[in-house]
């Protein structure tokens, strides 16, 4: 892991050079006991992915990645925070055992670092665009909106509205949502040895964006333990090193958008190329005719990308929006077209 640490203060010391990236700051607690705080979030898609944790414990991942916000839904979250008391979370109206255990990791490392004694209740809503889906990053969503609304009640409005430490909290409550709460087209630097509170996504640019266009799939397979399964393989180490390389040609590139695009189909296919060599078989016969049928077609088209992640929905990507459209038009694609959020919520209700 030495020679990672190494590719990753390289990468860290080219982001600082371009004046893109601060480790984050910290705040101490000026709860806001009894109060009700709102906030959102919304989900990402990855384009240069992350399977592995270095430090599971603190959610730091073996390297950087980078991913994009899409308002393909969104998640607003309450948090109330008590003197005394039980947690309690109630997730799209019914509690939820999985955001349970999930949250009170995050809560556990908070209570611990910042010596809070406290209960916490939250009201966690998902606003999908569609029916129902695998792969579309909800799971970010929730944690950047979670976070927002406990930095508000726990640190105030100054902490909240701080992108990085938002980011940095987010972390702890899950990996994704650590690039969700830099919004936009972000990155997540992380990779073996890096402290604490530099671990965190921050946004790349706002301009020079692009366009995208999901394709929402169901799934009967569930994807636990795709971390685990990935570091299994015999081709993890590789494909980890071949990460940091490509994040420093992308860097030295100005984080050319067409680069990216391009790469990001290309991790795709070693993705999941990892994942069958560790025997993690997730790919339905529905969603590989789909990815046949995009990829017979690229030829035809200069500008036109396409990526998924564990989860088996696509997302189809360009620089233009009309060979985007034209793209979805020919090959009547069944999706949604998606852009860019702009409303980050956060208040006092």
């Amino acid at each position: 892991m030495n020679d990672l640490n190494v590719y990753g203060e390289k990468i860290r010391n080219m982001l600082l050079e371009l004046g893109i990236y601060n480790k984050s700051g910290d705040y101490s607690p000026d709860i806001k006991y009894n109060k009700t705080f709102h906030a959102n979030g919304y989900p990402i898609t990855g384009l240069y992915k992350f399977l592995g944790y270095y430090d599971k414990d603190n959610n730091i991942a073996n390297f950087p990645s980078i991913s994009f916000t899409t308002n393909f839904s969104s998640c607003d979250v309450t948090c109330k925070v008590l003197r005394s008391g039980n947690d309690k979370i109630i997730f799209n109206g019914k509690n939820n055992e999985k955001y349970y255990k999930r949250a009170e990791k995050a809560l556990s490392f908070l209570r611990k670092k910042y010596r809070i004694d406290a209960a916490f209740e939250f009201n966690i809503r998902i606003n999908r665009r569609y029916r129902d889906a695998k792969g579309l990053g909800e799971s970010a969503a929730v944690a950047s909106a979670t976070a927002r609304a406990v930095a508000a009640a726990v640190f105030g409005m100054d902490a909240a509205k701080d992108r990085g430490f938002v980011s940095y909290l987010a972390r702890h409550v899950s990996g994704s949502g650590t690039r969700s709460a830099a919004g936009n087209l972000s990155m997540w630097l992380s990779y073996p040895g890096i402290d604490d509170l530099s671990s965190i996504g921050f946004e790349i640019r706002k301009d020079d964006l692009f366009h995208f266009y999901a394709i929402p799939m169901r799934s009967r397979i569930e994807t636990l333990n795709a971390h685990d399964y990935a570091s299994s393989s015999i081709f993890y180490n590789a494909w980890v090193k071949s990460k940091f390389f490509d994040i420093i040609d992308i860097i030295e590139n100005k984080f050319n958008t067409r680069m990216m695009l391009e790469y990001s189909m290309k991790d795709m296919y070693r993705l999941q190329a990892l994942l069958i060599s560790s025997g993690y078989i997730i790919y339905e016969k529905h969603y590989l005719d789909i990815i046949r049928k995009l990829r017979s077609s690229l030829n035809n088209y200069k500008n036109v990308y396409f990526t998924s992640d564990t989860g088996t929905s696509i997302v189809v990507m360009s620089t233009s929006m009309n060979e985007l459209s034209r793209f979805v038009n020919d090959l009547d694609l069944d999706g949604i077209s998606g852009n860019f959020p702009e409303k980050i919520i956060i208040e006092e209700l």
